[in-house]
């Protein structure tokens, strides 16, 4: 993974990788490859036990991310955080980029298995998101400038609507055929490799560009590098999840923060340019800290 992450910050550096390029990408791994991995995957390895037995741990990581929230809103008033900054600063350290970098990254690790598992985490993330992390962002701003139907835009993206609705075709015995599932495989076999390659480029462009250091920035990169995992690996050890579900969500919990997090500060009114450096800079502590919660993880479950 840290091959192609390089791979995609020596293609930015060299001019191959453009603004344009990564938005390019970003669109194809969200609108593309993502939703044909979710179908490929969920059909080929799960039956309707299994996505059950997913579903019926997903309370875990809400709880979880739950805590995180409140502890960030405390945190942002323990360390005397700007108050039009205390939504940001609550949504980059509680919610993680569990799609984008998060599906891809544990399917990589623990393999196709993984799909739903870190499925069900993204939908509560991206809920929570969408409503307690929104109203945070508007807070900051005084006024949420955000439309009913571009908040259901966001809500209902992609990947949500494919997996209810591949959901409820497993779950109601219904079988799609080759013709579907195999170019969704060829598809979906992009996911991962363009999600690092998106990663590296990014980060070369973050840093090319500059990024500001802000007051409190170093705690907010901390709740989201240790803390956010922390919660998370507590509340597995304590609802004694499955061993591959507790890992999966723990290694969700432990992404950078989510890329969408600049743009909606900015759409609400708050300051854009810390969440812009927040996310930046989470992308890169996150990304050399996930080796250290891989390394917990085995002396843990041994795998």
């Amino acid at each position: 993974m840290l091959l192609l992450m390089c791979v995609g910050g020596l293609l930015a550096w060299r001019g191959w990788i453009t603004d344009k390029v990564l938005s390019f990408l970003a669109d194809l791994v969200t609108k593309v490859a993502l939703p044909a991995i979710i179908i490929s995957n969920l059909n080929e390895y799960f039956t309707r036990d299994d996505l059950w037995l997913s579903l019926s741990n997903m309370y875990i990581p809400c709880i979880a991310l739950a805590a995180g929230v409140g502890l960030s809103w405390l945190m942002s008033a323990l360390f005397r955080i700007q108050k039009n900054r205390r939504g940001v600063f609550a949504a980059v350290c509680s919610y993680p980029n569990s799609v984008f970098l998060g599906m891809p990254i544990c399917t990589a690790v623990f393999g196709p298995q993984a799909t739903p598992i870190a499925l069900y985490y993204y939908l509560g993330a991206t809920v929570m998101f969408w409503t307690i992390g929104l109203w945070g962002m508007a807070r900051d701003g005084h006024a949420g400038r955000m439309t009913l139907r571009q908040w259901l835009s966001k809500l209902f993206s992609p990947a949500i609507v494919t997996v209810v609705v591949v959901c409820l075709q497993i779950s109601l015995g219904v079988k799609l055929p080759d013709i579907i599932l195999r170019p969704a495989g060829y598809l979906g076999s992009m996911c991962v490799p363009l999600a690092l390659l998106f990663i590296g480029a990014t980060l070369f462009v973050s840093f090319k560009k500059g990024l500001r250091w802000y007051k409190g920035m170093g705690w907010m990169l901390f709740a989201r590098a240790c803390v956010s995992p922390a919660l998370c690996f507590g509340a597995v050890l304590l609802f004694r999840a499955d061993p591959l579900i507790a890992q999966v969500f723990v290694l969700q919990s432990a992404m950078p923060a989510m890329s969408q997090t600049p743009m909606v500060a900015r759409s609400c009114g708050a300051d854009d340019g810390f969440a812009a450096a927040g996310t930046a800079l989470s992308t890169v502590v996150c990304m050399a800290f996930l080796p250290v919660v891989r390394v917990v993880q085995s002396l843990v479950y041994g795998a």
